[in-house]
């Protein structure tokens, strides 16, 4: 797309997308969106001062090459948006300095090394979109204490997630949505005091949720873990996250009561409980307290009774799914509700 000075000038540093230091070394190549394809030449090993590798959204193909781990002073590597294919070298590893690894939208495959353990710089690292990226996480992921996120979905990463998790303690995102993941959620993740999001649904978590979770994350702004197979009670202790927004746990196995301190969550705005037959008892009027509330959705549980006048009078909602009672659909409706907005 643009070629301006490849291959016609002598002096690489006048070369389109390449940016030099003041003794003619590579340290910046930028050929993001410029129609590339072939493979990564293996000869970017020899610009050993190169700190920044933008090649996403173009059509490069064939896989990452282990000359990759001669970039020791890389900082920056984004190879996002293409059709790169094969595993993660191990070589990966000794980009000690790196600090962000952009590899979503790929054709990546195989396990992820434990050599990623070594990267410990790391801030971000993206790996979503890769559908036969399989594997587990591994272990050594907990040496990464400088990871603030994770984005894992829409691969076939699987397994159990590491309790190491915990010790991720700038970690603000885990995105491991549509993933083969399973077990349980570690209670571990009690220790990332600067988690924001928390998305694991659309996956095959069981266990339960754990209590420890609204313990010390205290930043916690989004909970998604709809769509696997968790069971037993919403924690009493969720109503201890003051900066919670969302709660989507939807199309699980949870049992019992709707808390009632969820009603302490004075930033939450939306609540998914839909899709869990477990889910019994009356709606607790405490969550009447929660202004900005705008989506309560219910439907297919075993909750009973009227949803009480405090949450119907919120200025906010929106959207509010329920069976309700005399619905010509209902087989398991047992609510009275004057202020839903669909009767399922």
């Amino acid at each position: 797309k643009n070629k301006k000075g490849w291959m016609t000038s002598d002096n690489i540093c006048a070369w389109f997308g390449v940016t030099c230091d003041e003794n003619d070394e590579l340290i910046n190549l930028s050929l993001k969106n410029n129609q590339l394809s072939g493979s990564i030449p293996t000869q970017l090993a020899l610009f050993s001062q190169l700190t920044n590798l933008n090649l996403y959204t173009n059509s490069i193909t064939g896989t990452i090459p282990t000359e990759i781990g001669r970039l020791e002073r890389l900082n920056k590597l984004r190879l996002e948006k293409n059709e790169i294919s094969g595993s993660i070298p191990s070589e990966i590893g000794r980009l000690t300095l790196l600090q962000n690894m952009y590899l979503p939208f790929n054709r990546l495959a195989g396990n992820l090394p434990s050599e990623i353990g070594n990267l410990v710089n790391l801030e971000q690292m993206y790996l979503s979109y890769n559908g036969e990226l399989n594997g587990t996480l591994p272990t050594t992921i907990g040496s990464c204490t400088s990871l603030k996120e994770i984005r894992l979905d829409h691969s076939k990463i699987s397994g159990m997630i590491p309790t190491q998790i915990g010790q991720l303690s700038n970690l603000q995102t885990f995105e491991a949505s549509y993933t083969e993941l399973t077990g349980s959620i570690p209670s571990t993740f009690a220790y990332l005091s600067k988690l924001l999001k928390l998305g694991i649904h659309s996956s095959k978590l069981t266990g339960t949720i754990p209590p420890s979770l609204g313990l010390n994350n205290t930043a916690l702004q989004r909970i998604r873990l709809s769509g696997n197979m968790i069971s037993g009670n919403i924690p009493t202790e969720i109503g201890l996250l003051p900066s919670l927004e969302l709660i989507d746990f939807s199309s699980n196995n949870i049992q019992g009561s709707v808390p009632s301190q969820l009603g302490l969550c004075a930033s939450l705005r939306h609540i998914e409980l839909s899709n869990n037959l477990g889910v019994r008892g009356k709606i607790p009027s405490e969550l009447g307290a929660l202004a900005r509330l705008e989506t309560f959705n219910f439907y297919f549980t075993r909750l009973e009774g009227t949803v009480p006048s405090e949450i119907c009078a919120l200025p906010n909602i929106t959207v509010m799914e329920a069976d309700c009672v005399g619905d010509r659909f209902d087989r398991r409706g047992q609510i009275i509700c004057k202020c839903c907005t669909v009767c399922h």
